[in-house]
């Protein structure tokens, strides 16, 4: 009977954490944007985001954006 209590208790603990990971695309778009860091560690970010928040062409979209550079203005 413990054996059960306790597997109910880490599946419900795991389930819960689960749901604290959604973010509205709104949201995942402003981080990205407010994202102080490398344009390719940004967009693993978002495209990881979008991902685990059931976005997942946005997330493919976002992924092709890495390694492309800027147009330099002269």
């Amino acid at each position: 009977m413990k054996k059960t209590f306790f597997l109910f208790v880490i599946l419900f603990s795991t389930k819960s954490f689960a749901q604290e990971q959604y973010k509205f695309s709104n949201d995942i778009e402003n981080d990205i944007q407010n994202d102080k860091n490398g344009d390719d560690y940004r967009y693993q970010v978002g495209a990881m985001k979008y991902s685990v928040s059931n976005y997942y062409i946005k997330g493919l979209q976002t992924w092709d954006k890495l390694g492309r550079k800027r147009k330099k203005n002269i």
